[in-house]
């Protein structure tokens, strides 16, 4: 933990110091600095830390279903299913390497348009489909760089033809699959190429130009349009369905609209504003939002603090906002429409 005394004159007021906490870096969230987060109450939260079902180790991903119920993946090596009111309901998968299984985090999940959960089985490396009733369908993947061969893969996203979408936190690349899990072509990645051992053959590797990621984990599927967090340039890239690079969103600093850490979950509501979660490994955890034309109109965290949030999803059905907390081993949840009220033009 760093500890930093910072001074800052305020308009009116005597200079005043201000102790700042941070486990990675300084942060400047101080009174009048420009786009302070905004403080939103949430509706209510569930979670607690625990092993077995219903209760979180670590948890990461985070989607819902046409009729509001919840998955959400878990280090245990299973994916958790609550009601809407965030009653525990069901478990899906387990720990181990075999047939449904999970080796450890369930790190990204999707559901197609057949109710299909598509689940990243991360450290088994492939890709785990369960039905709507969470019975175990099949598997795609295998360890390697080569088409339709993984190495950590971890967000997973859908389009509207329910072709399928994998990052793949090692290489970096994004792959993308047919409803039928035929490989079709692969994007982004590093500068450099790899080693088959992982070494790395060309001294740049991780990527810092458009269409390039330096660490990346969590994908959407928006309006046509593939979102991904660029973790360790604190940006999100936008691609066409195609793997053609559009635009970048955000950037490294605590300006408006900037992510002062890694970017996490992606996520957008029906009127197509953007919202992301803006990490910190301390107490500083907010959530950006961007207009349809990528303007930022919000930042904020609810009244107690969230510690390293990571996947989050809005749910235009329930109107909701869900984030997963998970420092503090729950998800919060948020009224849509309150939130909104708040964006600033």
């Amino acid at each position: 933990m760093k500890v930093k005394l910072v001074y800052k004159k305020m308009t009116g007021m005597l200079i005043i110091p201000v102790i700042l906490l941070c486990s990675c870096q300084t942060m400047y969230y101080l009174p009048g600095d420009k786009f302070e987060p905004v403080r939103i109450n949430e509706m209510f939260s569930f979670g607690s830390r625990g092993t077995g079902p219903g209760k979180f180790e670590l948890i990461d991903a985070i989607v819902t279903d046409k009729d509001g119920n919840i998955y959400i993946g878990d280090k245990q090596g299973f994916i958790h299913k609550f009601s809407p009111d965030g009653k525990f309901m069901n478990k899906i998968g387990s720990q181990g390497t075999g047939r449904g299984q999970f080796y450890d985090e369930v790190k990204g999940i999707a559901i197609d348009s057949r109710g299909r959960i598509i689940a990243a089985d991360e450290f088994n490396n492939r890709i785990n489909i369960f039905d709507s009733e969470g019975k175990f369908e099949t598997s795609f993947g295998k360890k390697g760089f080569g088409n339709g061969e993984f190495m950590d893969p971890s967000g997973v996203a859908v389009d509207s033809d329910d072709n399928i979408y994998i990052v793949d936190s090692k290489t970096m690349y994004i792959q993308k699959f047919s409803k039928d899990l035929t490989f079709i072509k692969k994007f982004g990645g590093p500068s450099g190429r790899y080693y088959a051992d992982m070494t790395f053959m060309d001294e740049k590797v991780y990527g810092s130009e458009e269409g390039k990621f330096n660490k990346t984990e969590s994908i959407a599927c928006i309006n046509g349009l593939i979102y991904a967090a660029d973790e360790g340039n604190s940006r999100i890239q936008v691609f066409d369905l195609n793997g053609s690079f559009i635009r970048t969103i955000g950037g490294s600093g605590i300006g408006k609209g900037n992510f002062f850490d890694e970017v996490e979950g992606i996520s957008s509501d029906a009127d197509g504003n953007i919202y992301a979660v803006n990490e910190s490994k301390g107490k500083w955890g907010s959530i950006n939002v961007y207009d349809k034309d990528y303007n930022p109109v919000l930042q904020f965290q609810p009244n107690s603090y969230m510690v390293s949030p990571d996947g989050m999803r809005v749910d235009n059905v329930l109107k909701r906002i869900y984030v997963v907390d998970q420092g503090n081993w729950k998800v919060r949840v948020f009224d849509l429409e309150k939130v909104k009220a708040r964006f600033v033009k």
